[in-house]
């Protein structure tokens, strides 16, 4: 009975031994993620401060563009397009929209067939599979599908730096 009982506490130490054991490695380890949360903690906190940096040159720079607009004559609503002063650039025309003519038919002022070319501009510039939904910002470009927009990081038409971009829906 002796050597029973010896054998249980024998076996009962090796448990307990066992359990010192991976206490001292579960402390070990939730050491190491309180560390690794306060490194992610910091990052966070960096880039808030960039972020907010960020939007404070971004809210100055609008501020001195409206500025600068409210030096210049005052503009007529649709971007100022209408009184010939600020005409969009030639190759914006990824956005270009066709006029319907009486007959019914697609044509431009300059009596182009535009159905098939706008059919042609609203394919994705990389892929060239999808219909386009993706609004480049900031060249306000309309050239992308969705799939592609997670795979690029600049314009495909002007080769800007893509700080956003928007999903439009066309109907």
């Amino acid at each position: 009975m002796e050597a029973s009982a010896s054998q249980r506490s024998f076996e009962r130490d090796i448990e307990l031994e066992n359990a010192s054991r991976k206490n001292t490695e579960l402390e070990e380890k939730i050491n190491q993620v309180c560390a690794e949360n306060q490194l992610w903690f910091n990052l966070a906190r960096s880039n808030e401060a960039v972020a907010s940096s960020l939007r404070r040159s971004l809210e100055q720079v609008l501020r001195e563009n409206t500025a600068g607009a409210a030096a210049d004559a005052p503009l007529m609503e649709g971007y100022g397009d209408r009184d010939g002063r600020h005409q969009f650039p030639a190759d914006d025309a990824q956005s270009y929209n066709c006029l319907e003519d009486e007959e019914g038919g697609w044509a431009t002022p300059a009596g182009t067939a535009c159905r098939e070319k706008t059919l042609r501009l609203m394919i994705c510039k990389v892929c060239g599979g999808d219909d386009v939904c993706g609004l480049v910002l900031p060249c306000r470009h309309l050239c992308l599908c969705m799939d592609c927009e997670t795979s690029i990081s600049f314009c495909p038409i002007c080769n800007n730096l893509k700080k956003a971009c928007l999903r439009i829906f066309i109907s």
